[in-house]
Order: structure tokens, then C-alpha cells, then sequence
């Protein structure tokens, strides 16, 4: 599906949503509170927020307000990327959204530092609101991923067909972050969609528009993230790994929401329908 007939589709689906702009406002709006000081309902502060709607600069800015978050911009890859009012489409010609160098700052604060390593503490929400061009891509297809190559990653969300994937690398797996959490069939449709998956206290979760949708034991911390992975949207840092769809907003923390946050944070999405 090229981009044009990708963005129709997006348009159908987000008016299921209602105001996707009202949506991505509310969003934006809602990451005032202290990320270690989230109670249940509470929304943290995430350490990337991309707004990926009415992007026209080739470099997109990090737009998070947390005193950690890093100076981290997402550059647009590839003449296939098309820029729409609703978000950033983008087609299974290579192209990308990634940053112009290493992540480091953020594999840096989400592996912790000396301080938390040495409690052996990691915790991560990856938070996407996008539209899938269809249920077909496979590789998995990368859609946010925080790696080096198809085989050398910290963790990704891609997708499987009709299925979200995800891999977090830790202590206790391989470099490539397998075995996958795979989510139920048919959780992944084309249609805007509210995607987080968390890590904590040992446990994986996706989730799609507030519903748990995978949960898996998962033990270790993220000591052995590369510093030198790139952060990239819609594709393997290699190219390799084609994703297609629509961005609307991603955002990356350094804390595990709770199902009740996660299940707010949908609440408030839609709550302008």
C-alpha cells in the first residue's frame, strides 16, 4: 500500500477516534506528573515525546519537558516518507524515521547508570498511537525499536501480521531480546490504535487500546544495552525491516505503567469522541 492509499486509510480510522488533534493535545497535556511519583491514575513523564502530526522539518524534536529528557530528534529517512496532517505515513520502500546518531543518552537513562544497575532495577513503557497500513507485514517489521541490527537491539515493538511483537533485551536473554511476547491474533487491525508495551518487576505486557493483550515473565536488567544503538521509527536501523502505516505520537519511558495508567491513558485518548 503506497502512502497516499495508506493515509486514506489512516483518515477512516482516526475519524473512528474522533479529533485525533484534540487526542495528541490531550496527550501532550497529560505528561505533568513526576514519573516516580505516578500514583495509579497518574500519567509519568516520558523521556521522548514525538508529536508526529503536521511534522514538515526533516528533523522532528523531541518535545518531552522531564529534566531528563535528552536533546533527541528524530530525522526523516527515505523520499517515501509522507508527511500528512494527521501524522507521518510511511510506505515498505526503506524508509525510516531514526536518530542522526547514537541513542545514547537514552539508553543511558533507561538502563539507569551505575546507581540503578547496581540495584539490578530496569523498567520501560514504549507508547505508540499509530494506524498499521495492513495485516500483512512481517520480520517482524520494526515499528519503534532501540537497536543496532536486525540481530543487536535494547528492545522493539514491531509487528507480525495480525500480531504485535515485542523484544526486550536483558541479562537474562540474548542480544536480540528473544524469546518474542507475542500478542493474541487479530490484536493488531488497520485502524488507529493505542499500543504500549511495559517492562517491570519481571513481567512483559502490550496492550492495545487500554486491553492487556500479551503477558510474559521476563527477569534481568538492561546492563547490557549498546549505548551505540540508534532509535528508529518504521524500520531495522539497517533498513531492513520495512514497516508500513502511520505515526501519530510515540513516547518512551523510564518507568513500567500500571494496567490502571495505561487503561487512563486510553480513557483519555478517547475521550474527546
Amino acid at each position: 500500500m503506497d502512502a497516499r492509499r495508506a493515509s486514506k486509510v489512516g483518515a477512516s480510522a482516526v475519524a473512528g477516534w474522533g479529533a485525533l488533534g484534540a487526542l495528541l493535545v490531550l496527550v501532550v497535556a497529560a505528561v505533568s506528573v513526576g514519573a516516580q511519583e505516578a500514583a495509579p491514575g497518574d500519567l509519568p513523564e516520558p523521556l521522548v515525546l514525538y508529536n508526529l502530526m503536521n511534522a514538515e522539518a526533516d528533523l522532528i524534536p523531541n518535545v518531552a519537558t522531564a529534566a531528563t529528557a535528552p536533546d533527541l530528534p528524530l530525522q526523516v529517512v527515505h523520499s517515501a516518507v509522507q508527511r500528512e496532517p494527521d501524522g507521518v505515513w510511511i510506505t515498505q520502500a526503506s524508509p525510516m524515521l531514526r536518530t542522526p546518531g547514537s541513542a545514547r543518552a537514552l539508553v543511558e537513562a533507561l538502563s539507569g547508570g551505575v546507581e540503578l544497575r547496581a540495584m539490578q532495577m530496569a523498567e520501560l513503557t514504549v507508547e505508540a498511537v499509530i494506524t498499521p497500513a495492513d495485516t500483512a507485514h512481517e520480520g517482524p517489521a520494526r515499528i519503534v525499536t532501540l537497536s543496532a541490527d536486525p540481530y543487536r537491539r535494547c528492545f522493539t515493538l514491531g509487528q507480525q501480521g495480525d500480531q504485535y511483537i515485542l523484544r526486550i533485551r536483558t541479562t537474562d536473554t540474548d542480544e536480540n531480546g528473544t524469546p518474542d511476547i507475542v500478542s493474541t491474533p487479530g490484536a493488531l487491525e488497520p485502524r488507529a490504535q493505542h499500543v504500549v508495551a511495559t517492562f517491570g518487576d519481571d513481567v512483559a505486557r502490550i496492550y492495545v487500546d487500554g486491553i492487556p493483550v500479551a503477558e510474559e515473565a521476563r527477569t534481568g536488567n538492561f546492563a547490557d544495552w549498546d549505548p551505540e544503538s540508534l532509535l528508529v521509527l518504521g524500520n531495522e536501523a539497517t533498513g531492513d525491516r520495512p514497516w508500513a502505516g502511520g505515526f501519530h505520537l510515540v513516547a518512551i519511558y523510564d518507568i513500567a505503567m500500571s494496567p490502571e495508567q495505561v487503561q487512563a491513558r486510553y480513557n483519555e485518548l478517547v475521550a474527546t469522541l
